[in-house]
């Protein structure tokens, strides 16, 4: 894992599963999406240096897809442009406002490139 000042990004952020949830009794992601999530947060800061917020915000995001692809029997690193489609348009059945859907789209684009 990558570090910076001898700390690890993933330990320096909250946790997932305290603010991300599908449905009130939602499922905590898989520890491999979360580690997937990880990874990626590590690679980003080491190489930006993004502050704490922004990399809250993806964890966030992707966490969100992450339970979503977990509740419909998916592997987060085998998304389809498909199922990014029907998770973007269940958040906004949810009644996400369509600058967070942006912001959504912008962190899956990102962690899939």
């Amino acid at each position: 894992m990558a570090t910076k000042n001898g700390t690890n990004v993933a330990d320096r952020l909250a946790p997932l599963s305290d603010g991300v949830s599908v449905t009130q009794g939602a499922k905590v992601m898989t520890e491999t999406a979360n580690k997937d999530i990880d990874t990626f947060l590590n690679a980003i800061w080491a190489e930006e240096g993004l502050a704490d917020n922004t990399l809250a915000a993806y964890r966030a995001d992707l966490g969100k897809l992450a339970i979503w692809a977990d509740t419909n029997q998916k592997d987060l690193m085998q998304l389809q442009r498909a199922d990014v489609l029907d998770f973007l348009a269940w958040r906004v059945e949810q009644g996400v406002h369509p600058r967070s859907s942006a912001r959504q789209l912008s962190s899956i684009r990102r962690f899939f490139r």
